[in-house]
């Protein structure tokens, strides 16, 4: 930014002012009717490629509980207050959305765990041991399911006319993490800095 400073404002990224350049960065245009906010907005608003794929939010962020488990090839991401589960594979860099009420039926015996690894906690057991493509498709869980259910630690979500996003605690050490579901099914993650809702 010192840079930036000492360049002035006259001066020129891409053939457009620093100033033309940073407003196109830190404000959508036309300015979107549903505000972002917290680790969303931080991340909508300095990643132009990503606001551009999600365009604007249409519905404000809600927080709630969620949990969340990591699989050989893959996650799994359950956000309570609309009761949807969402399993990104790792594998294909596809996502798909399920109704967790879908997978009341009935349950296949998928055997016991290779050691090191973990059979799915529940609400996700239900579903991959009802579901056998989605064991062949993630594999066996590669820690315990955990869980947000405390108002210290809730998860999040906001859609968008081009996707939605959803908040985590993060698992494996890495911290806060953002997923960004988009419309073509395809999905990214992000560290989030603002880390907390």
């Amino acid at each position: 930014m010192v840079a930036v400073m000492a360049l002035g404002v006259n001066a020129m990224v891409n053939g457009n002012s620093i100033a033309s350049w940073l407003q196109d960065r830190l404000s959508p245009s036309p300015p979107c009717k549903v505000l972002v906010r917290g680790g969303f907005e931080n991340l909508w608003r300095v990643n132009g490629d990503l606001r551009g794929r999600l365009g604007c939010p249409v519905e404000s962020e809600s927080i709630g509980k969620a949990a969340e488990q990591q699989f050989q090839r893959g996650r799994m991401y359950w956000f309570t207050p609309d009761d949807q589960m969402y399993v990104l594979n790792g594998t294909s860099g596809k996502w798909t959305k399920y109704a967790k009420a879908q997978f009341q039926g009935s349950i296949i015996d998928m055997g016991t765990p290779p050691a090191g690894l973990f059979p799915p906690g529940e609400p996700f057991e239900s579903m991959w041991r009802s579901q056998p493509q989605l064991k062949a498709q993630l594999g066996w869980a590669t820690r315990p399911m955990f869980e947000m259910w405390d108002n210290a630690a809730l998860g999040a979500y906001q859609p968008f006319s081009g996707g939605l996003m959803l908040f985590s605690w993060g698992l494996d050490g890495q911290g806060c993490r953002i997923y960004v579901l988009f419309v073509d099914q395809s999905f990214d993650s992000f560290a989030d800095t603002v880390c907390g809702r």
